[in-house]
């Protein structure tokens, strides 16, 4: 077997064992230790919330990506990418209604304005 094969049969294990990993393991002894070295719990929220946006958008971009380069079928994939792009918008919305509490409204009211465009 080429050893092209083998990575690529590979690598989708790999990346969802190390996502695991930090899901799991990481995240919780990063918030345990700052818990401990006296971190505000709302430093300690925004950490979490930046970690998950961390995580969540590249995922996210990587499937918009792909579906760009394989644009097969307009029709369906247009609707497709659209719906994707609602979870870098939510995950940005979330981050940023938690850390600037005083903009949240207006960034709702942008959230809410893309989701009515999708469902069109």
């Amino acid at each position: 077997m080429q050893l092209k094969a083998i990575f690529k049969r590979c690598l989708r294990p790999v990346v969802f064992l190390m996502y695991s990993l930090v899901l799991l393991v990481l995240i919780p002894l990063l918030v345990l230790q700052g818990i401990k070295d006296g971190v505000k719990k709302s430093s300690a929220a925004y950490t979490i919330a930046g970690i998950f946006v961390l995580m969540a958008v590249p995922i996210s971009v990587w499937e918009i990506v792909m579906h760009t380069l394989h644009y097969t079928k307009p029709k369906l994939q247009k609707y497709i990418i659209r719906i994707l792009w609602m979870v870098p918008i939510y995950a940005m919305n979330a981050f940023l209604g938690l850390v600037y509490p005083d903009v949240s409204i207006y960034l709702d009211s942008l959230r809410e304005c893309y989701e009515a465009y999708v469902i069109y």
